[in-house]
């Protein structure tokens, strides 16, 4: 009799596992091994130097909301499908009036597929637009397996942090490489931002603010005539289109606009035995 009842709490209570919360099926399914299509999935694909990020969560046995973020847009919520087999069907997506329907028209974006692999528990969106075929790969991201909860709890230590020390990244783009590093000061709104390549900027104590979102960080002053930033990219004829910081992770992403080419640079923490600033 206990093992019954105690079956019966695990399946229909609320867990927290490394704090994050799952449904008492969901960490029974952990438990055992098990792969269903529950939770939520996430995934991306960066194609021309734009990102497209994918996002499902399931609802229910009927029904998912879908999203998508990118240079194509959609959010959807309570859409209903069948899974038959690998795959899902989206059943009112031929029809007007439908979320998916209408914000894949007003793209002109065609939905071709949308397949499960219960071996690997991944979600694969495949669109099409114009003659390009995009596939986005979404992985299980509300179910933890265990040997990832140590991984998470240091993402989560991380989060609403702030940029801290000194960050390098490279990107090679048509066979040439470009090098950027930031740098943070002690006083916690002063950075010294490096870049290096076909594009040569090096500019010391830049004010910098972090928006309240804990992500977007704005160089206070790199839209001024003067500012060095400013000045340097205008004299290459580049546009700084972003800096995002992703406290999870610890790292910052830094997108530049050349002509008709966007090129992204990432940005990792470097440990704390790299030389920064405040040490020299």
């Amino acid at each position: 009799m206990k093992s019954v009842v105690s079956v019966l709490f695990l399946a229909l209570g609320i867990h927290s596992v490394g704090g994050v919360k799952l449904r008492g099926s969901e960490l029974i399914n952990l438990l055992d091994g098990n792969s269903l299509l529950s939770g939520s999935y996430t995934g991306s694909t960066t194609v021309l130097g734009e990102t497209i990020t994918g996002h499902i969560v399931i609802d229910s046995d009927t029904e998912a909301d879908l999203s998508l973020s990118g240079p194509v847009s959609l959010s959807c919520a309570d859409e209903a499908y069948t899974l038959d087999g690998s795959t899902i069907t989206l059943d009112n997506v031929d029809e007007d009036g439908d979320c998916v329907h209408d914000a894949l028209d007003e793209y002109d974006v065609t939905l071709e597929s949308i397949t499960y692999d219960a071996t690997n528990d991944v979600i694969t969106i495949e669109v099409k637009y114009l003659v390009m075929k995009i596939s986005i790969v979404m992985t299980q991201d509300t179910i933890i397996k265990f040997q990832d909860l140590a991984a998470l709890m240091i993402a989560r230590s991380h989060l609403g942090a702030s940029p801290d020390g000194v960050y390098k990244g490279s990107k090679t783009v048509l066979g040439v490489s470009i090098t950027a590093e930031m740098d943070f000061a002690d006083d916690g709104n002063q950075v010294d931002l490096k870049i290096s390549g076909p594009i040569t900027l090096e500019c010391d104590d830049e004010p910098y603010t972090l928006a309240t979102d804990g992500s977007t960080l704005t160089l206070d002053n790199a839209s001024k005539s003067g500012d060095c930033v400013h000045d340097d990219l205008k004299e290459e004829n580049v546009d700084l289109e972003s800096i995002s910081y992703d406290s999870s992770s610890d790292a910052i992403a830094i997108k530049v606009k050349y002509s008709v080419i966007t090129v992204t640079v990432d940005l990792d923490h470097q440990s704390s035995s790299s030389p920064s600033r405040r040490y020299k």
